[in-house]
C-alpha cells in the first residue's frame, strides 16, 4: 500500500503539478537538481525582487506581494544550496515594503483586487492578524539577512512576545507563521515563545478526525516530522492523522483541497489543480518523514 501511495503521488506530480512542485519533488525524493528548482522559482520573481504570478494559487495577480514572497522563502528553506542573488533581491523587496507604523507588512497589494482570487485575499489597508506574514518574515531576515538585518530581527522579538501576550483570539494561519519564525531563532527565544505558542496550538488544532475534511488545522501540520518541536503536544493524534492522509488520497494520486473560492469559478479550477500538486507533495513528505512510504 505504501509504495502504491508513493507511485500514484509521483505520477500525479510529474504529469499534473506545476513545474516548481515537479522540480521540488525530484530534488527532495529523487536526488534531482537544485538548480532546476531555482530556475523554476525565478519565473515567479518580479524585477522588484518580490514574488507574484500566483505562486500562492489563491490570488492570481502577477504583482509582487509579501505573502507570495514568503511562499518562495518556504521553498528556499528546503534547499541545501541557497540561491543567494534571488534571496537578496527578495529581501530588498521586503525592506522596501515594510511599514514602520504597522511594525510589519500588509499581506497583499491593492492590485490583488484586480485579479481573480479567493474572497479572503481582498485587499485591506489594515492588518488583521499581524503575525501572518510579518512574524514569518522576521524569521527570514534573521536567517538570510545581513548582520544588520539580524540585529533588527532580534530587536523585533520583544514586540512579537508582547503581541502574543495580547492575543484574545487565535487564528491558525497566524500560528503557523509564528512556528516558522520560532524554528529560526536561538534556543533562548524558542523557549520564551514556546510558553505562549503552546496554548495557541491547543486552541487551534482540530483533534476530531471527523472534521479533518473541513478547512481546519490538523495535528500533523504542527508536527510534520517526528522531530518537530511540538510533536509531543499532538502525538496521540498522529497515528489517526497519518491513517486519514493515506485514506484520502484520490485514485489518481492527488489530495484535494478542503476549500473553494465561491467565485471566479474558471480560475478556481486552475488554482484547485495547482493546490492538488502542492498538497500531494506536502503529504508525500509527511508520509516519508513518518516512514509510511
Amino acid at each position: 500500500m505504501s509504495s502504491t501511495i508513493y507511485e500514484k503521488g509521483k505520477s500525479f506530480i510529474e504529469n499534473n503539478a506545476r513545474l516548481v512542485e515537479q522540480a521540488l519533488f525530484h530534488y527532495l525524493f529523487e536526488s534531482g537538481s537544485v538548480q532546476t528548482v531555482i530556475d523554476t522559482l525565478k519565473r515567479y520573481q518580479n524585477k522588484n525582487g518580490g514574488f507574484g504570478h500566483a505562486l500562492e494559487p489563491d490570488f492570481r495577480c502577477s504583482t509582487s506581494s509579501p505573502m507570495a514572497t514568503t511562499i518562495a522563502f518556504q521553498m528556499f528553506d528546503l534547499l541545501d544550496k541557497k540561491p543567494v542573488p534571488i534571496i537578496e533581491n527578495a529581501l530588498n523587496y521586503l525592506r522596501k515594503t515594510y511599514q514602520a507604523d504597522l511594525n510589519g507588512w500588509l499581506s497583499v497589494p491593492k492590485d490583488v483586487n484586480e485579479a481573480p482570487r479567493a474572497p479572503w485575499w481582498n485587499y485591506r489597508e489594515e492588518i488583521v492578524n499581524w503575525g501572518n506574514p510579518s512574524a514569518e518574515i522576521i524569521g527570514y531576515f534573521y536567517t538570510y539577512g545581513t548582520k544588520e538585518d539580524r540585529t533588527w530581527a532580534e530587536s523585533m522579538l520583544p514586540f512579537v512576545e508582547d503581541y502574543l501576550y495580547s492575543l484574545e483570539n487565535y487564528e491558525f494561519h497566524e500560528l503557523l507563521c509564528f512556528l516558522r519564525l520560532m524554528d529560526k531563532l536561538p534556543s533562548k527565544w524558542q523557549l520564551r515563545l514556546e510558553a505562549q505558542l503552546t496554548p495557541m496550538i491547543k486552541a487551534c488544532v482540530e483533534t476530531n478526525p471527523t472534521k479533518w475534511d473541513t478547512y481546519s488545522l490538523q495535528p500533523i501540520q504542527i508536527a510534520p516530522t517526528p522531530t518537530s518541536r511540538f510533536y509531543e503536544l499532538v502525538s496521540e493524534y498522529i497515528p489517526s492523522n497519518l491513517k486519514y492522509i493515506q485514506e484520502t488520497q484520490h485514485a489518481e494520486g492527488y489530495w484535494e483541497p478542503t476549500w473553494s473560492w465561491g467565485q471566479f469559478e474558471r480560475e478556481w479550477l486552475q488554482a484547485k489543480k495547482e493546490w492538488q500538486g502542492i498538497l500531494t507533495l506536502q503529504n508525500l513528505r509527511i508520509l516519508r518523514a513518518y516512514d509510511v512510504i
